[in-house]
């Protein structure tokens, strides 16, 4: 079973991996990334910090833009439209061990996606004269958490929706969504009597959806920096495995519409 997803995720990272809109997206962010180092100049006084929050800020949306039009590639192109995946399954392989393998191989290729960037702005820091710290560190892995988090939710998308812009549509409301929903979760806690609207359609939404609350290390940095916040290795370790469970959950219910799905000739 083991090799069986192995072999499937290192197919879908070669084959991510060689595609033009890969090689087009890391030329996108490698280019806005220098843009963004030569537009802290203009911020006299604050560079670090203003050079910072566009690196976390691009590194996400880089990811993002790999992870949702990688996921559906492999998922509408190959399951929807058929090609070559029904090959695939003339061997013993799961349907399930299939959808894993992929979710696993663009896994992959969002880590080395980050590294190659994280390498990039290590560069681009030491030529600025920024201090380094291993904070950065911790920053890279609650980005890497989260695209994980949002891969998830975009198999589940390819699966349910019907067309690529409700897809894309979905996955971006979602993301957005899931930066603001501790808000949301504070706003229905002061409400002493919350509407039938709320408590039917929007409470439930607070606690399904993903909460990126949790991955807060970039928006503290400052705090932590200056020793007004104290980094929590406990918070890190519940964020990890909060990421992880949420993701395992939704490519199981993934799985499931997955097993019921035609795939056509």
């Amino acid at each position: 079973m083991i090799r069986r997803i192995f072999a499937v995720a290192h197919l879908t990272t070669l084959e991510e991996a060689r595609s033009k809109v890969f090689n087009a997206t890391f030329l996108f962010a490698g280019v806005t990334l220098y843009f963004g180092l030569v537009l802290t100049n203009l911020a006299q006084g604050f560079e670090d910090h203003f050079f910072r929050d566009i690196a976390f800020a691009l590194l996400e949306l880089f990811g993002l833009a790999i992870g949702l039009g990688s996921a559906y590639r492999v998922i509408r192109q190959d399951v929807k439209k058929g090609s070559g995946v029904e090959m695939l399954f003339v061997r013993p392989l799961r349907r399930w061990e299939y959808l894993a393998g992929r979710f696993f191989g663009i896994g992959a290729l969002l880590a080395v996606g980050l590294a190659v960037m994280g390498g990039t702005l290590a560069g681009l820091i030491a030529v600025k004269g920024f201090q380094w710290h291993w904070l950065y560190l911790a920053v890279f892995a609650e980005i890497y958490f989260k695209l994980l988090i949002v891969l998830a939710v975009a198999f589940l998308l390819a699966l349910a929706t019907t067309s690529q812009a409700s897809y894309f549509i979905s996955c971006l409301l979602v993301w957005a969504s899931a930066h603001v929903m501790h808000l949301l979760k504070a706003l229905l806690d002061r409400s002493a009597r919350p509407d039938v609207l709320s408590a039917i359609l929007i409470k439930p939404l607070a606690y399904l959806l993903p909460n990126f609350s949790l991955f807060s290390t970039a928006n503290h940095m400052d705090g932590i920096l200056g020793g007004a916040i104290v980094f929590s290795g406990a918070q890190f370790v519940f964020s990890a495995a909060y990421a992880l469970i949420y993701s395992i959950a939704l490519l199981a219910f993934s799985a499931y519409i997955f097993s019921r799905a035609e795939i056509l000739p």
